[in-house]
């Protein structure tokens, strides 16, 4: 139940704070005093499109917000809940639309995305008027509400978890059969494997190719800085390493004669001298053992090659080829011990299957004879109405052989509301159509209420009837609809 509206700085509006209380609420005024526009203001509660146009002029923003008492109302508790934006029972909607034209929203002080206010909206809020969509037209909701009617809310339940399981088994075995044929798949491995085992190497292996293809390819400059190198540490020249340390350590000795505290700066140069002799020592065997041998190179680079067209090839870097076909062989191994389990898969879904046929067509005859009563009952309260026609419930097979959580038919809801015309869709007779005020479309919520707990037994739809615009106020009084406002 909608129980409070407070718009600021919307169109013409400068400022209004709406208290709704129980029963039938009613707006009216003059021409062009606003009230489509509170209608307006819950429509972009409910999550429509707004843009600047709609902030009153010289303002930097426009605000709305209303505030819904929804006990008793598990579905959309439950939706609160399950997108972390329930505060208790409470549903309060709020948004700000700003002159450059963004907008924000917010449920229960919490910003939300737009799609997130036009889930909740959906499930919130109805507006039933000459130009907009009703919930009464759409075939789902005429399929939810037969069944709210005729009570199969267990038959419906046990209908949508058998098609669900059916189709998870389905997933599954699509999954194990890799969406296509089996055998196909498990060649298809095979061949990919056959290829990565041959070229792909571990993070190890593939750090040492890379090692080894930097030194070959820089052997060139590895051996011209190796032979300089080795000349500075001890070659023939008057500035070698060893032949100044030699020097140095001769004269700090001489020193240390005269002065015994030098002898520690004579230990350390002549230990600087080894040091470096062992230095030139592993030079001269990193030398000869310097292998440049060019087709070895070419080798590596040619793996290496390889290994780039299967990291393009599988959109894996080279480094984690290795790994991909670890994967492909676990693929490849549940496939081929596959058999037993997709045939007890197989064998599941034909159960439940069979056991989906059984269920789906005791609800078709219980929403054949619920859809009877149904055509009846409203039929009889269009005539309290002055709607001189009637109503028929229609049923048709689905016709595409898989199981649906809805069942094996679509419902569609028929109306004729003038003597001698066919009765025909809801959402498709001329009434309904018209852009002109029509009987149909402004009586329709009344005689037909379209939330399905409403709906307990005939004496709900001639409760309805009762508190049409015909009967008096002290009838409204009873009436709690969702969100309605009659302008």
């Amino acid at each position: 139940m909608l129980e409070t509206l407070y718009v600021k700085d919307f169109a013409i509006v400068e400022h209004a704070e709406i208290h709704f209380g129980e029963g039938l609420t009613v707006v009216t005024g003059e021409t062009g005093a606003g009230k489509s526009l509170l209608v307006d203001a819950l429509l972009l509660l409910a999550g429509s499109r707004g843009d600047s146009g709609l902030v009153r002029h010289g303002c930097d923003r426009a605000e709305l917000s209303a505030r819904f008492a929804i006990d008793g109302r598990e579905d959309l508790l439950a939706w609160l809940r399950a997108e972390e934006l329930d505060d208790d029972s409470a549903c309060e909607l709020r948004r700000v639309i700003r002159s450059e034209g963004s907008s924000r929203a917010w449920i229960n002080g919490r910003p939300v995305a737009l799609a997130q206010l036009k889930a909740l909206g959906e499930r919130l809020i109805e507006i039933h008027g000459q130009h907009e969509h009703q919930t009464l037209l759409d075939r789902a909701a005429q399929m939810d509400l037969l069944d709210a009617f005729g009570g199969h809310d267990d038959a419906r339940r046990t209908v949508t978890g058998l098609a669900q399981d059916w189709r998870q088994r389905q997933a599954r075995i699509a999954a194990l059969t890799g969406g296509a044929d089996h055998a196909e798949r498990i060649d298809w491995l095979s061949h990919q494997l056959a290829e990565l085992d041959r070229h792909a190497l571990d993070g190890e292996a593939f750090a040492a190719l890379e090692d080894d293809h930097r030194r070959l390819a820089n052997a060139g400059q590895l051996v011209q800085g190796c032979a300089g190198l080795a000349e500075r540490i001890d070659g023939d020249g008057e500035f070698a390493l060893t032949r100044l340390l030699h020097r140095a350590q001769a004269d700090a000795q001489r020193l240390a004669e005269l002065d015994p505290r030098l002898g520690g700066v004579a230990d350390l140069l002549d230990a600087a001298r080894i040091q470096v002799e062992e230095a030139g020592d592993t030079l001269t065997r990193y030398q000869d053992a310097l292998d440049l041998d060019p087709e070895r190179l070419a080798e590596i680079e040619a793996q290496l090659t390889k290994l780039h067209e299967l990291s393009r090839k599988h959109r894996r870097p080279m480094a984690e080829l290795k790994p991909l076909s670890d994967e492909l062989r676990n693929e490849l191994d549940a496939l081929r011990g596959a058999g037993d389990e997709l045939e007890r898969l197989r064998g599941e879904s034909e159960r439940i299957a069979a056991d989906y046929e059984r269920a789906a067509a005791a609800l078709s005859q219980a929403r054949a004879q619920a859809g009877d009563r149904l055509a009846t009952a409203v039929t009889a309260l269009m005539g309290e109405l002055g709607m001189a026609g009637r109503f028929e419930v229609q049923l048709e097979p689905d016709g595409d052989g898989v199981p649906s959580a809805a069942g094996r038919e679509r419902c569609e809801l028929l109306v004729s509301t003038n003597p001698g015309q066919p009765p025909r869709a809801c959402a498709r007779s001329p009434p309904a159509a018209s852009c002109r005020g029509s009987a149909w479309r402004s009586r329709s919520p009344r005689s037909v209420p379209t939330r399905p707990a409403r709906w307990s037994s005939t004496r709900s739809i001639r409760a309805s009837a009762a508190r049409s615009p015909r009967s008096s106020a002290r009838n409204c009084a009873g009436w709690r609809p969702a969100a309605r406002c009659c302008a």
